[in-house]
Formats: C-alpha cells, structure tokens, sequence
C-alpha cells in the first residue's frame, strides 16, 4: 500500500492508541501484574499498541510548526496511561521509539531544549505524585540480589544464571532441567543457549542485530520526511525488544514481559514486528518514487 496516505490520519492514530491503553488499563484482565488487551476474539499484551502510535507520531512530527510544550504533554501522556497499566516495558520502549522520532525531525536547538526541559518537568512530577508500589520495589531488589532478596521473582534470575553457567559451545555442560514457572517465551533464548550452545546463542543474535543495522541501513536512503519518522521510529522499537530480551536472557537486564522477536511464541509478538518490518519495506519499496517527485 501507499504508505503516505496514512500521514493524514496522526492524530487519529495517536488517540486511538490512547484510547486502547485506557480501556485496557481500566477493563482488561490481570496477566502478571499487568491489564492484557481482551476483545473476545483477539488476546494481546498492551504492548500491540506501539504501531498506533508510532504511525500518530509520525502523522503529528510531519508538522514542523507544532508547539514543543505540546509535544511534550502528547509525549508524556500515553506515558501515565501506560504508567497507570504498570506496563514497564511498554513505556521504555515507549520512550526510547518516540524520542529517536523527535530527534529526526527538522527543529533547531531551542525548540529541543524546550521540549526536553517541558519533559523534565512534568516527568518529576508525575513520579512524585504516583511513586513506584512495593512489588515494583521487590522486581529490582529481586534482580540486583537474587540469592537474598525473596521477593518472588529470585528463582527465575537463579534459574537464568545456573542454564547460562552451565552453557557450553554446543550444548549444556551438565544435566540441569529446564524449567521456568513463568515467562518461558521471554526466556527462550535462554533455554535455546543452554540446549544448542552459545555458538547457536551467537548466530541466532548476529541475525537479529543484522535485521537492526538493515533497517538503519534503509534509514539512511529515505529522503521522505514522513518515511524517515516511520522507519527511525520502527527500528528503535525493535531494537529495544532485541536487546531488552538478550539482556535479560543473559542475566544482566530485569526480567519483563518482552519477547524475542519472530523466536518466542505468541501471536502478539509475533503481529507487532510483522507491522514493523511492513511500514519498514513499504517505505524502502516507494523511496525512488517519493523522492523523484519531491525533485
């Protein structure tokens, strides 16, 4: 499809994205301490909703006269609805895709200086109104002394450094069961490191950061301005997932609800990056057609 025509439609987008993580986050069901998207028909982690607002934000950044302050509060808002799903990883990645967005576009200095000090602002306030709760505080204590702290989540990280310390070239070094309570298709890397080695570990990783610097690779011969936002802005978004997911596979990141992607199972998963690389290659597909006409 003409990817362009979707431009028009930001602010559409970006409301419904909105309106997606509210009803999830005041009516969707509990999955591990986190409100999952539940339409009957269709079962996802609040996670699908990135694509809506990275095709919202890419539709409103177009606009060069936009108000920073404004973008700022559009900024920080998805933010708190995201913060109020206790959905941590939704807001990194949140974060990281929407500020790499604002950084491609075409805005002098001052603009950003405002925009980043607008952000300092309202996030400090935010996070002094609304404070971290206490199985938040037992998720990080867990992770930065596993062997100590019983908070609950201790056995995965011990389980995750006992498969990676038992991990040979080929294949695990001694009979250690494989076995996760929870979160198995986030940790499949892990179980994969452990059964076929680190060599296996280290292909299936350099394919997933070729597919990274490809899509930066593409990035760099977009001349459409709506075509840059888009793609910079669905390479940080599976960049987070890949490195999100190998650091805490390896044991040096928390472990959070993000999958490998195409690796762990789930349709979720699996429908998020297909999104991704399909914006990705309908742009690359109509760059020389774009830029002819723009000429």
């Amino acid at each position: 499809m003409d990817y362009t025509k979707l431009s028009k439609f930001g602010w559409v987008f970006y409301g419904l994205g909105c309106t997606v993580v509210l009803f999830t986050s005041e009516f969707g069901p509990t999955v591990n301490g986190m409100p999952s998207l539940n339409l009957g028909f269709f079962y996802s982690d609040i996670l699908i909703t990135l694509p809506l607002f990275l095709l919202g934000w890419a539709g409103i950044l177009r606009n060069e006269r936009i108000n920073m302050f404004l973008v700022a509060l559009l900024f920080f808002f998805p933010m708190l609805l995201l913060y109020r799903a206790v959905n941590w990883p939704s807001i990194v990645i949140y974060f990281v895709m929407v500020s790499t967005m604002i950084l491609k576009t075409r805005l002098d200095k001052k603009k950003m200086i405002l925009f980043a000090s607008a952000m300092i602002v309202i996030a400090t306030a935010t996070f002094y109104r609304f404070p971290l709760k206490e199985y938040q505080l037992a998720r990080i204590y867990s992770f930065i002394a596993p062997e100590k702290y019983g908070g609950g989540m201790e056995y995965l990280y011990v389980r995750v450094k006992e498969l990676i310390g038992n991990a040979g070239l080929f294949g695990g070094t001694q009979q250690v069961e494989i076995y996760f309570p929870e979160g198995s298709p986030d940790l499949i890397l892990t179980s994969l490191t452990y059964e076929l080695g680190w060599i296996f570990a280290l292909l299936l990783s350099g394919i997933l950061l070729l597919c990274i610097f490809r899509m930066f690779f593409i990035l760099t011969n977009i001349k459409d301005h709506y075509g840059t936002l888009l793609i910079s802005g669905g390479l940080a978004m599976f960049a987070m997932q890949v490195f999100i997911n190998l650091g805490m596979s390896f044991g040096v990141l928390p472990i959070v609800s993000v999958s490998l992607p195409f690796i762990s199972y789930g349709v979720s998963g699996t429908l998020l990056n297909s999104l991704i690389f399909g914006i990705v290659l309908s742009v690359y597909r109509k760059k020389d057609v774009i830029w002819t006409v723009q000429s």
